[in-house]
């Protein structure tokens, strides 16, 4: 018996390999496809594509990304991550460090990063910035990280918009401020002999006054004269918070009882009513001249009153804030109280909305066109900022920044003066006439002594002069700013040369220094700012001499 020999099935193999090698012709062209669309999909983005491997290697990069980094793709698929730490920037201008690229973070974490703005400077020098992401690839087969995938969007043209903007809203404060400062040396010229007339004209209408018969005519008619100085009183401040002097006066204060006494009176008489909303938390407390942001605050919610014709709700609110510095903030870095003032007025047009603050504007038929000018000026003197932001039919707010103080508030105690009799001796010196005849008659009236000096000079012999009669001055009045002679500064330092324990009051109704804000640093007791009438002056003077020795 034969036995045939093994059978090879040559067709069936010559079947298969063909098969084998058609499937994987067409894997391969699939793949190929794939990674064709993968390539044109990534070339097609908006923004900027980067691989980047776990040794930190950039192994490809897109046409986009390479405009962005200024780099082409040879450059770039050369370097590593860390090649770009001395070109790199955060968004306040400080260096960024490797550690800080969203890449880095993906790397160390194997997690997805969220976006970071950094500004690059390419080879040209010029800088780009864009938004960077950057989320992790992974082996399918093993789950092990293999590299980062970052993505990010040009944002220079944004970043030069708003730094133009900026720019624009910087250069309007300093051409406002330069307005001001005009103003301040038109109305600073004009306020010394201006308040000099007021204090003469005001001293003689309250001496009258106390002199007549209350229920006289005349009486009356002196009321309402004097009515008017202190009206006159009231502009010539308006106008002199442009000037350098008008210095704020500044103390501890907490705003929020301010608020409240500010708000009750504002709209007395008109249809429009004030609701207060503070903050839950404490106010922090801000270094102020509470006389003066109580005439900011004022200003605002008259102003916010007088938009709404019809009536309705102004809304000031109180919260404390913290700035943290970044491009496009209202102002510095910092603790702030910020004030807002809300209105649902008529609103203000774009075309008005630069020009609120500017001296005389106004498209009200009545009013000097003063009271925000006069509001941003006493912001900006205390260290603020105040911004406005409106829309035509729905309304105003205005937003005050006020530093934070980082000293305590602690209310004063109220320690009633010792009680003491009219009279004494007191010595003025005034390098106007009329002020020194006024002066005389009121202290005269209520029973001191007065001798009277035109300058310093003058004031120093004849206080030299009481010491050697024994029959020396209890206080001495000195006016700050003379023409022609000793001023009140120079005049008072003699003085404590000759006598220590002096009680001096220096008088005045401007000044270009700072003296009548800080007049303590300078030796005086208390200020008389013109002008002032009777009750003004003798009350001043009983609180200095009743004071200690």
């Amino acid at each position: 018996m034969t036995h045939d020999p093994p059978r090879t099935d040559v067709g069936s193999a010559s079947v298969a390999e063909p098969l084998l090698a058609e499937n994987l012709a067409r894997a391969q062209d699939a793949l190929r496809r794939a990674e064709e669309v993968n390539r044109r999909l990534i070339e097609a983005m908006p923004g900027g594509i980067v691989e980047v491997g776990i040794d930190g290697a950039i192994r490809r990069a897109n046409a986009e990304a390479q405009r962005i980094l200024g780099f082409s793709f040879d450059e770039l698929t050369r370097r590593y991550v860390v090649d770009f730490q001395p070109e790199t920037m955060c968004e306040d201008g400080s260096p960024c460090r490797v550690e800080d690229y969203p890449v880095s973070r993906c790397l160390a974490t194997s997690e997805a990063q969220p976006p970071t703005t950094i500004g690059v400077r390419r080879p040209g020098g010029d800088i780009t910035w864009s938004i960077f992401t950057a989320i992790p690839t992974f082996d399918p087969d093993s789950g092990r990280l293999t590299s980062a995938l970052v993505t990010f969007i040009d944002i220079t043209a944004r970043k030069h918009a708003e730094e133009a903007l900026n720019a624009s809203v910087r250069e309007r404060e300093i051409f406002l401020a330069h307005k001001m400062e005009s103003l301040g040396v038109l109305s600073g010229g004009i306020a010394h002999d201006f308040n000099n007339l007021l204090t003469v004209m005001l001293g003689r209408i309250s001496m009258a006054l106390l002199q007549l018969d209350g229920t006289s005519r005349a009486h009356a008619s002196l009321a309402e004269a004097k009515k008017a100085v202190h009206q006159a009183q009231e502009l010539t401040q308006q106008l002199l918070t442009f000037a350098k002097g008008g210095y704020p006066v500044k103390a501890v204060h907490s705003l929020a009882e301010l608020l409240r006494t500010t708000g009750s009176f504002s709209l007395c008489g008109s249809n429009a009513t004030c609701e207060i909303s503070i903050a839950d938390d404490e106010l922090w407390p801000v270094e102020i001249d509470q006389g003066q942001i109580g005439r900011a605050i004022n200003n605002l919610i008259l102003n916010a009153g007088q938009a709404m014709p019809g009536g309705g709700t102004v809304r000031v609110e109180a919260e404390n804030t913290v700035i943290g510095g970044d491009p496009g903030e209202p102002a510095p870095a910092g603790r702030y109280v910020l004030l807002t003032v809300r209105d649902e007025g008529v609103g203000i047009p774009p075309e008005n909305l630069a020009k609120v603050f500017d001296p005389y504007f106004t498209t009200k038929s009545s009013g000097s066109g003063l009271g925000l000018a006069v509001t941003y000026s006493i912001i900006t003197k205390h260290g603020g900022h105040i911004r406005v932001e409106s829309e035509v039919g729905k309304g105003t707010a205005f937003h005050i920044y006020l530093p934070a103080s980082k000293r305590p508030f602690t209310p004063a105690r109220i320690v009633a003066p010792k009680p003491r009799e009219h009279g004494g001796r007191i010595l003025v010196m005034d390098d106007d006439a009329e002020i020194r005849h006024v002066l005389a008659a009121m202290l005269e009236f209520s029973g001191y002594e007065v001798e009277g000096a035109e300058e310093g000079g003058e004031a120093i012999r004849l206080y030299e002069a009481a010491q050697k009669t024994g029959r020396t001055f209890d206080a001495v009045i000195l006016d700050l700013t003379v023409r022609g002679g000793l001023g009140g500064v120079d005049t008072l330092h003699r003085l404590l040369a000759i006598a220590p324990d002096l009680k001096a009051i220096v008088s005045s109704g401007y000044s270009t220094d700072p003296i009548m804000s800080d007049f303590a640093s300078h030796g005086f007791v208390a200020v008389l700012t013109k002008p002032y009438d009777s009750d003004n002056l003798t009350e001043v003077l009983e609180q200095v001499l009743s004071g200690p020795a």
